[in-house]
């Protein structure tokens, strides 16, 4: 209801943001339908609901919603696609702010990456540890480009647990711990 006028103050709009790192910080909010008076819902009662689903990947979302632009309650779709790279490069106050080090989703699935950034052509390693420091996994060592880059593994040999990346490039290091379900 943040855009309802002045005597409709039920109005409603669908709004998305999304996050990058777990839930800490979101993007702008980012209007996705024009504004709508739930109210009309069918069948009259007073009040559509928020009814919603939403099914996301590494591609971006899949929502689905109900609405009454027309004064019946109808379904609506739409595929939101954030752009993963310009959005890490925007995020402000990362934790592991000099690389930009990432990984997404946390806890990991078959689709999860890897994310850094960087700020000039260095020779890059990126390992997997458990958390006794023992060397599970390479996954990168080679030298990379300045600008974004992903890696994926395959998460599916490690055993249910916290497990630590370390991500090094040139002087620069970076460590995150991820979750395997």
């Amino acid at each position: 209801t943040r855009d309802a006028e002045a005597g409709h103050p039920h109005n409603s709009a669908l709004y998305y943001s999304y996050s990058m790192d777990n839930g800490v910080t979101f993007s702008e909010n980012v209007k996705l339908t024009p504004t709508f008076n739930p109210h009309l819902g069918y069948p009259q009662q007073q009040k559509m609901g928020d009814y919603f689903d939403m099914v996301s990947d590494l591609n971006g979302a899949h929502l689905a919603w109900a609405n009454t632009f027309n004064g019946e309650e109808d379904v609506y779709y739409a595929h939101i696609e954030p752009d993963f790279i310009t959005a890490v490069k925007q995020k402000k106050n990362m934790v592991n702010a000099d690389l930009n080090f990432r990984i997404y989703p946390n806890p990991v699935n078959k689709d999860s990456r890897f994310v850094y950034n960087l700020k000039k052509k260095s020779l890059v390693s990126l390992e997997v540890y458990d958390l006794l420091g023992k060397k599970l996994v390479s996954i990168v060592n080679s030298e990379k480009t300045a600008g974004s880059h992903f890696a994926t593994t395959d998460f599916s040999n490690l055993v249910p647990g916290i497990y630590v990346a370390v991500l090094k490039a040139g002087s620069k290091s970076e460590k995150i711990k991820f979750v395997v379900k």
